[in-house]
């Protein structure tokens, strides 16, 4: 039976499936922050859907809430405009 995380291959290699659900927590935290006002950076978000995804958080929900959570932080608007 296999695993349905691949955690024998994980994080190395990443089925259609893993991208699904990133590219989707990444588009849903953009709508949510474009209903919000906020325009958000694509690439940012998606580095960071991708850095917990590969850290095993792997549900939907919880990437979308970990990337509106970051990206609502003052670290990360710190990061983005390259201040110290």
């Amino acid at each position: 039976m296999q695993s349905e995380t691949y955690s024998h291959e994980f994080p190395h290699i990443l089925e259609p499936k893993d991208i699904a659900i990133m590219r989707g927590a990444v588009a849903t935290a953009l709508e949510r922050l474009e209903i919000e006002g906020i325009e958000g950076d694509r690439d940012a978000i998606a580095k960071l859907v991708f850095r917990f995804y590969r850290s095993g958080l792997v549900d939907p929900q919880k990437l979308t809430a970990v990337a509106l959570l970051f990206t609502h932080s003052k670290l990360f608007a710190k990061r983005q405009t390259g201040e110290k």
